[in-house]
């Protein structure tokens, strides 16, 4: 049988999705701010993810392009469930990011623990 959720579940499986996004973009513009800065140009929320798969300056990529690749799928849904109704939630389109976000949350954790490793103090 295939599992689709309630609405309710839905709502809850959105929500839980567009935070952890919100915790890496945010994660993403403290380490800006030693990179060049926060872009402030219209899409810069794409400009920012970007970014930390790019040296900058001395400093090598925060992550990889393919974490940035899977990253933006949740970039994407986060902009999706801030323009959204409870009702255009699609479990199908749902469901890999939900399935996922263990292992993307760990590559990332993973990620930035080595960058700052690597990052001489100031």
């Amino acid at each position: 049988m295939k599992r689709n959720p309630e609405a309710w579940e839905r709502s809850a499986l959105a929500a839980l999705l567009h935070g952890f996004y919100n915790g890496v973009e945010n994660a993403f513009k403290m380490l800006a701010a030693s990179r060049g800065g926060v872009p402030s140009s219209p899409d810069w929320h794409s400009v920012l993810l970007q970014s930390m798969a790019a040296p900058a300056g001395s400093n090598r990529p925060v992550i990889e392009r393919d974490l940035a690749f899977a990253l933006e799928e949740y970039m994407r849904f986060r902009h999706f469930f801030r323009h959204a109704y409870v009702f255009d939630l699609n479990w199908e389109k749902m469901k890999p990011l939900t399935e996922e976000l263990e292992g993307v949350f760990a590559r990332f954790a993973a990620a930035v623990r080595a960058y700052l490793a690597a990052v001489p103090a100031s």
